[in-house]
C-alpha cells in the first residue's frame, strides 16, 4: 500500500514543499508535486536581518508611541500642577514665568533656606520648575552589581555623590555653578545632567521644611499632593504575567466565545509555568541532574573490564541533592568525597570534572542572612487516590503499578518560599524593603540587600508549580525524569509509543494562529502560510502520512569540537579567577561587569596570566587613565566600536573601554571613522596603537579588525557595487538571527503540523545540503536556466582534476551562479527533505558504530553502483539511496510557478479598544504606514520679484501693502477675474508713483514653502543652498569653501554654531520638495492653521481604465487614498467609476478626497499592485492553448511579479528571480528579460493577462479579481 510523504524548508521569508508517494517500504515512487511560496519581507524587516536585529514588526511604531504617550503624560502633570496652584492663588504671573534663567536659579537656590522670604507666588514658580525634571528612578535590575553597561546609572550616582559632599541641594549647586561662570565669563552646562530621583525629592522636602512655617497653604494634604500626586508621581508598570507561559504538562484546550469575532475560539489555558528562581523550581532542577549523575569507576584488580560503572545509591543521592540545595556549586572533590572514592579511580565527564551548579536562590539569600530559620524548606510527600504506571515508551508495556505520589501543597508557606516570593513579587526596591522589614522584622540594612536580589533575571522555567509537584516525590526516590514523569501520568517530551501516535485523532484541517498569538511577529506570518500550504495540499491531494521538517541546525558536534569548547570554557574561567583577584586588591567586587570591563584592557590571549601587565590606555585617544576610576567611575564608558545603529553586535568583540569625552563625540560612527575626523595623522597613530594592542594580546583578531573597519568607505563602495567578501560578511549577512528564528519556526511548526499528522519528524539542514549533493541534485536549477545565459553569453567552462590528476573533468556553469539565485530551490530542498530518512540522520549521527559501518558496507555491495571518485563509506552508502533521477527532478522543478504573498489589505474594521460610537461600529486600522516617517512643516518666505501673472493669482501674498491694495483694486474692477485685470495692464498699467514713471512689473510675494530637518553630514553640495537658516547656511558654507568644496573633509569635525557654549551644528532644516499634490496635513494649531504636513506618496496600485473612446487613462492611488475609500465605503480598487460617482450623489464628502478619484466614466482594464502576478509576452491564443494543456513551463518562462510602480514607469521581475536592487545593474538582466521597466504603451504591447496563483502555485483566477 503507497503513501504519501510531505517535506517541507521552512525559512524566515520562505516556505518550499514537495509531497511524494513511496512504497510500502518507505521507497520513494513518485514525485507528486512541488513548489515555492515566497512571504516578501519588507525593506526595513530586510535591513533589521542583515545588520542581525531582531524583528519586531511593532518596535519602530511603538517607540514612537512610546515618545508620544510620555509627552501626553508630562502635558498631563503640568495641567494637573497648574490647577493645584491656581486653586491656592499661587500660580506665577507672566513676568515670573519668563524670568531670566540666573534669577530662576537664584529663587531656586533661596527656597532652600530657611532665612530667605520667599513669596507665595514664587514659590509657585519653583513647584513649576520642579515639576520640569523628576531625576532618575533605578529598578532593581540596575541595583545588581552583575549588570550590564551600567555606566549612564554610574554617572547619576556620581553626581549625587558629589551633591552629598557639598551638603548642597541640585538648585544651589547649579545656581553657583551658572552664577560663578558668570562673572567668569566661561560656560556652566546644565543639559543633560540628570540626578536620581532621590535628589529631587530631597530638594523638594528641603524647599517645604524651609518655607512650610511661612506659608499657610502648605498642609499635609497639599504638601502630599503635590510631592507624590503630582510632580514625582510615577505609575505602576503594567503586569506582564499574561506572557508566561501556561505549563505544557497541566495545560488544556478550552473553547471559549471570541465576542469580536462572535465565533467560538479555541484557547490553551492552565497553571502558568514557574519561575527558575522559585526554591520548588531549584529542588526539581538539582533531583533532575542528581539522577543523571554516572562515574566511571576502577574495577578491582583481575576483573574482566578495567571499568566499571558507579551510580550513586539512593541514600548518597539524597545527601549530594541536600548539599546543592544548600550550596551554589558541588565541586569534584566534594563529589567524591560523599561517594567515598579516590580521585585515581573515577573517570568522569567534565561537566562533573567543573562542579555542579547549586541553589542559586538559597545562596543568595545565605550570603546577606547566614545560617538562618527562614532559610527552610522542608517539603511532605503525600499518597494520592491516582495510580501510578511506569510504561516503556518504545513497546507500550506497562514496566511498573504503584501507588501516586505529590508534594503536599503546604510547601509554599515555607519560610524560604515565603522570602523569596516576597523578594521576588515586589519590583520596587522601596516597596520591597518595608515588606521586609514589616513581614519579617529585618533592620533596614538586611532589608535593602535583599530587596536588591534580582530573582526575575533568570525568567522562567518549563513546569508550573502542579506539575513539579506531581513529578518531584519520583524523582525523589531515584526514577530519571521521563520515567517521573510517566509515573506523575505526563508525556515527557510529547514521547507517545508508536501505538499511541498511530491512535490519536487529527484534525481534518489546521486553523491559523490568531494575530498577536505570538510573540515574534515574522514566526507568525511564516506559520500561518505555512498552515495556508498545508490545508492546500490536504484539500488536493489528502492527508498525508508522515511530514518532514528542515530544521535549520548543524550536523552534531564532534568529539573534538566539544573537547575545544570545553578547553575554551577552562581558558576563560582561569582569565576570570586571574582578574577576580586583581579586582579584590584594587578594592572591587569581582563581579561580572567588573570582570569584563577589566578585560578590554587585560591581555587575555598570554599565556602566562599571573605576569600579563594591564594596559591603563584609551584605545581612542591613546591618554592613560587611573585603572580603579576607569573601572568604578563614571568618566569612562563601554563602547560599541561598530554601533549598534550600524550593526547589532553586543559581543564582547565589539566592545572597548574608552574616555567618556571621546565616546560623546564619537557618535553614530564607527571607531574608524570617528578617528578619520581628527586627520590623517591621528589616523596612522591609531592603527599603529591597535595594531599594538593586537600584538601584546590585548584584543583578538576579530576585534583588530572591528577597530580598522570604516563604514563610510564600505558604503562608498556599496555605491560603486564594488564590495569586498569582508564587507558582505560584516554588514551584509544575516548573522545568526535567520538560523535562529528558523530554529524556532521549526520547533513551533511540529507542534502544529501533529494536529493533522501522526508522524511529524525534524531533519536537519547539513543533512539535507549533504543528500542534495550527493544525489547530484545541486545544479538542477542551473541546467534548467541554462540555455538563457548561454544566449546571453553568460556562461564559463569550469575545469578541475581529481585522484591527484589522473582523471579530468569540466563543466559548464552559469557565471557567478549560486542555487539562490532561483526562488525553485526552496522546494528542491524540500524534495531532499521528504525523501531523508531517519535512518540517514541515525547513521550519521552513528557514523563510528562498527554496526552502522557493516551494514552500510552491505548495502552498497548490494547496489551494485560503480563510483568513479574516491569517495567515503557515508557518501556511496548515501549516492545508494538517490530517490529520483536528476532529469526527474529537473522535469518537476520546469514546472513550478512561484507562488507570492499577496500585498496587505488596506485596513481592518477592529472593535478591540473601542470606545463610544466606535463600539458597535469599530474602527478602521490601517494594515501599513499611511505616509513616510518624517513630518514637514511649512513656513513663509519672500521670494523677490514675481510676475505679475503670479501676483493677481496670489495678491494676498504681495509683501508691499501699497502694491497689494493697487492689485486687489484692480481685481475690484473686473469683480476678481484675474485674467481680465491681468490682460488689462497693457492698455492700462498700474503705476507706482505719483508722476506715472513708474510701473507695475514685478513685486516681492510671500511663499510658503514646506520644510524637513536633516543630519549635516547627509548634505550634498546642492542641498547646502536650501538651508533655510542664513547664519548656519553661511556657517557651512564657509566651512565647505575652506575645504575645496570637499564635504567628506569639511564635515570631519565639528562645526560649531557657538564653540564657546558648545553648541554643535549637528541638524539644519531644508527646503524640501516632495510632490505638492502627495503632501497632506496632519496637525492644526489652536487658530486651526495646518502647521504639520506629510508626504503619502507610496502607491498602494496603479489602474489604467478606458475612457467611453476607448482611450487608456492612468491614475495612481496612495495607501493613504486607499484607507480613505474604505472610510468611505468605497472599494480601494475603483472598477467602474461611474458606479462610485453615482452612489456619492447625497453624500458629504471632504473635496480633498473627490479630487483624488478616478474621473466619471472609466471602466478599469488593469490594475497593478505590489507583487500581483502578470503572464508577459504571450499571445491570448498561446496563454489560452498553455492553460489548457497545463503548460506551466511555459507560463514559467513568461510569469512576472509587479515589483514597484509610479504613474507611467512599472518595473516587473520574473517570478524566480530571487535577487532585488541589484538585478538592475546586473549585467544582461534586462536583455535576458529577468525583468521589464515598461511605459504604460510598453505594458499593453506586451498583451499582460493578470492571474492569480494560490498558495500552491496553480492558477486561481485569470483577469481582474
Amino acid at each position: 500500500m503507497t503513501k504519501n510523504i510531505l517535506g517541507l524548508d521552512l525559512g524566515t521569508n520562505s516556505i518550499g514543499w514537495a509531497l511524494i508517494e513511496v512504497d510500502e517500504n518507505n521507497i520513494p515512487i513518485r514525485i507528486i508535486a512541488m513548489g515555492s511560496r515566497i512571504i516578501p519581507l519588507t525593506t526595513s524587516d530586510k535591513e533589521e536581518f542583515q545588520r542581525g536585529l531582531s524583528i519586531t514588526k511593532n518596535q519602530s511604531r511603538t517607540v514612537s508611541r512610546t515618545q508620544r504617550k510620555g509627552y501626553d503624560r508630562k502635558q498631563l502633570k503640568k495641567s494637573d500642577l497648574k490647577k493645584l496652584l491656581i486653586k491656592y492663588n499661587i500660580f506665577p504671573s507672566e513676568e515670573l514665568l519668563k524670568l531670566p534663567m540666573l534669577d530662576l536659579w537664584k529663587l531656586r537656590n533661596d527656597a532652600a533656606n530657611p532665612n530667605e522670604n520667599i513669596s507665595a507666588e514664587q514659590l509657585g514658580r519653583i513647584f513649576y520648575m520642579l515639576n520640569q525634571k523628576r531625576g532618575y528612578k533605578s529598578a532593581r535590575s540596575e541595583a545588581n552589581a552583575d549588570k550590564k553597561d551600567t555606566d549612564y546609572v554610574q554617572a547619576v550616582k556620581g553626581r549625587y555623590a558629589q551633591l552629598k559632599d557639598k551638603n548642597q541641594t541640585i538648585g544651589q549647586f547649579f545656581y553657583d555653578g551658572l552664577h560663578n561662570a558668570s562673572f567668569g565669563n566661561s560656560y556652566f552646562r546644565v543639559k543633560e545632567e540628570v540626578y536620581p530621583r532621590e535628589a529631587y525629592i530631597e530638594e523638594f522636602d528641603t524647599i517645604i521644611n524651609a518655607q512650610k512655617d511661612k506659608h499657610n497653604f502648605l498642609t499635609d494634604e497639599v504638601v502630599h499632593q503635590l510631592r507624590n500626586e503630582i510632580i514625582y508621581y510615577q505609575r505602576k508598570l503594567k503586569s506582564q504575567k499574561g506572557l508566561v507561559s501556561v505549563c505544557e504538562f497541566e495545560g488544556f484546550e478550552k473553547t471559549v466565545f471570541d465576542k469580536e469575532k462572535d465565533k467560538n475560539k479555541t484557547v490553551f489555558v492552565g497553571p502558568k509555568v514557574a519561575p527558575k528562581t522559585s526554591p520548588l523550581f531549584q529542588l526539581c532542577r538539582i533531583w533532575e541532574v542528581v539522577n543523571n549523575i554516572t562515574l566511571k569507576i576502577k574495577n578491582p584488580e583481575g576483573s574482566k573490564y578495567k571499568w566499571g560503572e558507579k551510580i550513586p545509591t539512593l541514600e548518597e543521592k539524597e545527601i549530594i541533592a541536600d548539599y546543592l540545595f544548600k550550596n551554589e556549586n558541588l565541586s569534584f572533590t566534594k563529589l567524591l568525597e560523599i561517594l567515598n572514592l579516590k580521585k585515581d579511580d573515577v573517570y568522569v565527564n567534565k561537566q562533573i570534572l567543573k562542579g555542579i551548579k547549586g541553589n542559586e536562590t538559597y545562596a543568595s539569600i545565605h550570603k546577606i542572612l547566614g545560617d538562618n530559620d527562614l532559610l527552610n524548606f522542608d517539603v511532605s510527600i503525600i499518597p494520592t487516590e491516582k495510580t501510578s504506571i511506569l510504561v516503556d515508551k518504545q513497546t507500550g508495556e506497562i514496566l511498573e503499578e504503584r501507588a501516586g505520589l505529590e508534594l503536599d501543597a503546604s510547601l509554599e508557606k515555607e519560610p524560604l518560599y515565603q522570602l523569596w516570593h516576597t523578594i521576588y513579587s515586589l519590583k520596587d526596591l522601596d516597596e520591597c524593603k518595608n515588606a521586609l522589614i514589616k513581614r519579617f522584622g529585618f533592620n533596614e540594612e538586611i532589608a535593602e540587600k535583599l530587596s536588591k536580589i534580582d530573582f526575575n533575571k533568570q525568567a522562567f522555567g518549563n513546569k508550573s508549580n502542579k506539575a513539579m509537584r506531581k513529578i518531584l516525590p519520583f524523582l525523589m526516590e531515584g526514577y530519571d525524569y521521563s520515567q517521573s514523569c510517566s509515573l506523575a501520568g505526563y508525556n515527557h517530551s510529547n514521547s507517545l509509543t508508536k501505538d499511541e501516535r498511530e491512535q490519536q485523532v487529527t484534525l481534518d484541517k489546521l486553523e491559523l494562529l490568531p494575530k498577536n498569538s505570538l510573540r515574534q511577529p515574522i514566526v507568525e506570518k511564516i506559520l500561518n502560510q505555512m498552515i495556508n500550504i498545508v490545508n492546500a495540499i490536504i484539500e488536493q491531494y489528502g492527508k498525508p502520512s508522515e511530514i518532514r521538517v528542515e530544521l535549520a541546525r548543524e550536523l552534531k558536534q564532534s568529539k573534538d569540537e566539544r573537547n575545544d569548547a570545553d578547553l575554551q570554557n577552562s581558558k576563560n574561567k582561569k582569565l576570570n579567577e586571574e582578574i577576580g583577584k586583581r579586582l579584590t586588591e584594587l578594592g572591587l567586587p569581582a563581579t561580572k561587569r567588573y570582570i569584563q570591563k577589566y578585560k578590554f584592557i587585560f591581555p587575555s590571549l598570554s599565556k602566562n596570566l599571573k605576569e600579563a601587565k594591564v594596559n591603563n590606555q584609551c584605545i581612542y585617544c591613546g591618554e592613560n587613565f587611573n585603572l580603579t576610576e576607569a573601572l568604578s567611575g563614571d568618566a569612562y564608558d563601554v563602547d560599541h566600536i561598530v554601533p549598534k545603529a550600524l550593526l547589532f553586535d553586543d559581543s564582547q568583540t565589539n566592545k572597548v573601554l574608552v574616555h567618556r569625552k571621546c565616546n560623546s563625540t564619537k557618535t553614530n560612527q564607527t571607531a574608524y571613522d570617528y578617528m578619520a575626523t581628527k586627520g590623517d595623522e591621528a589616523v596612522r597613530v591609531y592603527a599603529e596603537r591597535v595594531d599594538d594592542w593586537f600584538s601584546r594580546g590585548i584584543i583578538s583578531y576579530s576585534k583588530m579588525q572591528r577597530l580598522k573597519v570604516s563604514h563610510k568607505e564600505y558604503l562608498e563602495r556599496k555605491k560603486l557595487g564594488k564590495e569586498t567578501e569582508t564587507d558582505k560578511k560584516l554588514w551584509e549577512n544575516f548573522i545568526d538571527r535567520q538560523l535562529r528564528d528558523t530554529q524556532y519556526i521549526s520547533r513551533k511548526a511540529r507542534e502544529i503540523l501533529q494536529k493533522v499528522c501522526n508522524n511529524v519528524t525534524t531533519t536537519e539542514g547539513g543533512v539535507t545540503a549533504k543528500l542534495r549533493n550527493l544525489w547530484g541534485w545541486d545544479d538542477v536549477l542551473m541546467n534548467l536556466q541554462m540555455p538563457k545565459y548561454k544566449e546571453l553569453g553568460q556562461t564559463v567552462t569550469k575545469e578541475w582534476t581529481s585522484e591527484h590528476g589522473k582523471r579530468k573533468h569540466q563543466k559548464e556553469e552559469i557565471e557567478n551562479w549560486t542555487k539562490r539565485d532561483d526562488h525553485r530551490h526552496h522546494a528542491i530542498d524540500a524534495l531532499v527533505v521528504a525523501c531523508t530518512k531517519q535512518g540517514f540522520i541515525q547513521r550519521i549521527n552513528t557514523l563510528n558504530s562498527s554496526d552502522t559501518k557493516d551494514l552500510m558496507i552491505k548495502e552498497v555491495e548490494e547496489a551494485k553502483i560503480e563510483f568513479n571518485e574516491k569517495t567515503t563509506l557515508l557518501e556511496k552508502y548515501l549516492k545508494t539511496q538517490k530517490p529520483f533521477t536528476t532529469e526527474n527532478v529537473m522535469k518537476e522543478a520546469d514546472k513550478i510557478l512561484v507562488s507570492f504573498k499577496a500585498g496587505k489589505k488596506v485596513a481592518t474594521i477592529t472593535k478591540f479598544k473601542a470606545t463610544g460610537k466606535n463600539k458597535d461600529t469599530g474602527v478602521i486600522v490601517p494594515r501599513g504606514a499611511l505616509h513616510k516617517e518624517y513630518v514637514y512643516g511649512k513656513i513663509k518666505i519672500i521670494e523677490k520679484d514675481k510676475h505679475p501673472k503670479y501676483i493677481f493669482e496670489n495678491p494676498e501674498s504681495i509683501v508691499n501693502p501699497k502694491i497689494r491694495n493697487l492689485v486687489i483694486d484692480r481685481l475690484k474692477e473686473f469683480k476678481d477675474d484675474n485674467k481680465l485685470a491681468l490682460s488689462s495692464l497693457k492698455k492700462n498699467p498700474i503705476y507706482l508713483d505719483v508722476n506715472k514713471e513708474q510701473i507695475l512689473e514685478k513685486a516681492d510675494c510671500y511663499v510658503e514653502v514646506t520644510v524637513k530637518k536633516y543630519d549635516l553630514n547627509t548634505l550634498n553640495l546642492k542641498q547646502i543652498d536650501d538651508i533655510v537658516d542664513e547664519r548656519i547656511k553661511q556657517i557651512v558654507k564657509e566651512k565647505v569653501k575652506e575645504c575645496n568644496n570637499n564635504l567628506k573633509e569639511a564635515f570631519k569635525e565639528t562645526i560649531w554654531f557657538n564653540e564657546k557654549k558648545q553648541i554643535p551644528i549637528l541638524t539644519v532644516r531644508l527646503f524640501a520638495r516632495p510632490n505638492a499634490d502627495s503632501i497632506v496635513p496632519i496637525k492644526k494649531d489652536p487658530n486651526g492653521k495646518e502647521i504639520g504636513f506629510v508626504d503619502t506618496q507610496n502607491n498602494h496600485h496603479i489602474g489604467i481604465y478606458e475612457d467611453k473612446e476607448n482611450k487608456l487613462v492612468q491614475h495612481s492611488c496612495t495607501f493613504w487614498h486607499a484607507v480613505e475609500r474604505k472610510k468611505y465605503k468605497i472599494p480601494s480598487v475603483i472598477k467602474n467609476s461611474s458606479d462610485v460617482w453615482n452612489d456619492l450623489l447625497n453624500k458629504e464628502i471632504p473635496e480633498s478626497f473627490l479630487n483624488k478619484l478616478p474621473a466619471d466614466k472609466l471602466n478599469l482594464k488593469f490594475s497593478m499592485q505590489q507583487n500581483e502576478m502578470f503572464i508577459l509576452g504571450l499571445s491570448q491564443e498561446e496563454f489560452d492553448e498553455a492553460i489548457k494543456n497545463n503548460d506551466k513551463p511555459l507560463l514559467s518562462k513568461h510569469l512576472y511579479l509587479v515589483w514597484s510602480i509610479t504613474e507611467g514607469d512599472y518595473w516587473f521581475r520574473h517570478h524566480l528571480e530571487t535577487k532585488n536592487s541589484e538585478l538592475k545593474k546586473t549585467e544582461g538582466a534586462k536583455e535576458g528579460k529577468r525583468f521589464y521597466r515598461l511605459s504604460t504603451k510598453g505594458f499593453i504591447d506586451l498583451n499582460p493577462i493578470k492571474v492569480k496563483l494560490n498558495h500552491l502555485g496553480e492558477i486561481t483566477k485569470i483577469g481582474e479579481y
